[in-house]
């Protein structure tokens, strides 16, 4: 059974902190250009942490020391275009949601994100063996940040034609003719899982042409499609020597249109999970990493406690927890031939209140991280009651 550890790490002081959005100029790819310039903007600037807005695809929420804020902000904005709206205090699920970003972005030449979790392995696009990964979250209470870190074992092997159940015939045609195309009724397993989110999705066409736009952008040929992948998620895609295969996907949860993906950016099944890891090891090498990645957050220096604080296997919610305390009452046979006394079961007030500490979790849309739902309602109720900054002039 895989165990889920947990570490600590100091945070600078709250009140030495603010929290600005800054605006991006206006693009026919609005989110791509929005994540972009949020990569951008990490790449030049050491001493923030910031994330695209979950609400807005033209914000980018940053973190930074009010010294940096007040000296340096501008100028950056200047140099990348972009436009500071406002800044307040900094809000527990923006910082996390920031964090987390930050050391995704500085970790993904080394551990490149795939779904929910993180490959060690830069490559493995190209590999068919086990590949150690972890699944990373982060909480922040008062001038602490609690790193839960899971460790996997993985296997992502590369997708084939055959994987998709083509009928033959067509895809002896589609070996000999350079131009032929295989439609949706020829593919008889065409649902398949897009990288980095996994999303699912179905083919509807397989060809060696660029004919179509990739997620409503153009381009010319593959070099450019493989200089967007290393752009936008860090992904180094195989250099190809012949013609390159493209996949047209329907994906009716993002849009009613298709994209074209090429296909060793296509699964045809999810990330497999193996039962057995050394997960020591793969904790140690992460956190390795990350001390040589991330060495400060918002200028001050992350240092990771040596020692494992604790482990859990998983969390279990108050509901559950509340069944099974039920279940073992009834089915423990050992209160047979105890004299009867009164039964000690906690009280409807207990059990409500320890559901109300357990607040829901929110998944953000094209991402992994994972944020605290009732906590972030909260601080959005009282955001205006946080502005303390304006933007500089």
């Amino acid at each position: 059974m895989t165990n889920r550890c947990m570490f600590k790490t100091q945070l600078p002081n709250v009140d030495q902190l603010c929290h600005a959005v800054l605006q991006v100029a206006e693009s026919k790819q609005q989110f791509h250009h929005q994540a972009l310039k949020c990569r951008q903007l990490l790449f030049l600037c050491k001493d923030v942490i910031a994330s695209p807005n979950m609400e807005n695809i033209r914000n980018i929420d940053v973190v930074m020391q009010v010294t940096f804020y007040k000296a340096k902000l501008l100028s950056v904005c200047k140099r990348l275009n972009l436009k500071p709206l406002q800044a307040s205090k900094v809000a527990n699920y923006v910082l996390e949601r920031c964090a987390m970003y930050t050391i995704k972005f500085k970790m993904v030449s080394i551990w490149p994100q795939v779904g929910q979790v993180l490959i060690n392995n830069p490559d493995f696009i190209l590999c068919r063996g086990k590949m150690p990964a972890v699944n990373l979250e982060l909480r922040v209470t008062g001038e602490e940040m609690i790193i839960h870190v899971t460790p996997y074992l993985v296997k992502l092997p590369p997708t084939h034609l055959e994987s998709f159940g083509i009928c033959s015939e067509a895809l002896e045609r589609f070996r000999l003719d350079p131009n032929y195309e295989i439609t949706e009724c020829f593919i008889n397993l065409s649902w398949c899982h897009i990288l980095p989110s996994m999303k699912r999705g179905q083919i509807v066409k397989i060809t060696r042409k660029l004919s179509t736009n990739l997620d409503g952008i153009i381009f010319a040929d593959y070099e450019a499609i493989r200089k967007y992948w290393r752009n936008q998620y860090g992904y180094r895609l195989p250099a190809e020597d012949c013609d390159v295969i493209y996949c047209s996907v329907y994906m009716k949860a993002l849009s009613e249109h298709t994209f074209t993906y090429p296909l060793s950016c296509v699964r045809s099944h999810k990330v497999l999970h193996l039962p057995r890891c050394d997960g020591h090891n793969i904790i140690k090498t992460f956190l390795a990493n990350m001390h040589e990645r991330v060495d400060t957050i918002c200028g001050s220096r992350l240092q990771v406690s040596p020692q494992m604080l604790n482990t859990t296997t998983h969390l279990t919610n108050s509901k559950q927890l509340t069944e099974n305390f039920n279940s073992n009452i009834c089915e423990d046979k050992s209160w047979d031939n105890i004299p009867e006394k009164p039964q000690v079961v906690p009280s409807n007030s207990t059990l409500i209140k320890y559901s109300h500490q357990k607040s829901s979790l929110q998944c953000v849309p094209g991402s992994s991280d994972v944020i605290p739902s009732t906590q972030q309602t909260m601080n959005k109720t009282n955001k205006s009651k946080l502005c303390l900054f304006s933007p500089p002039s």
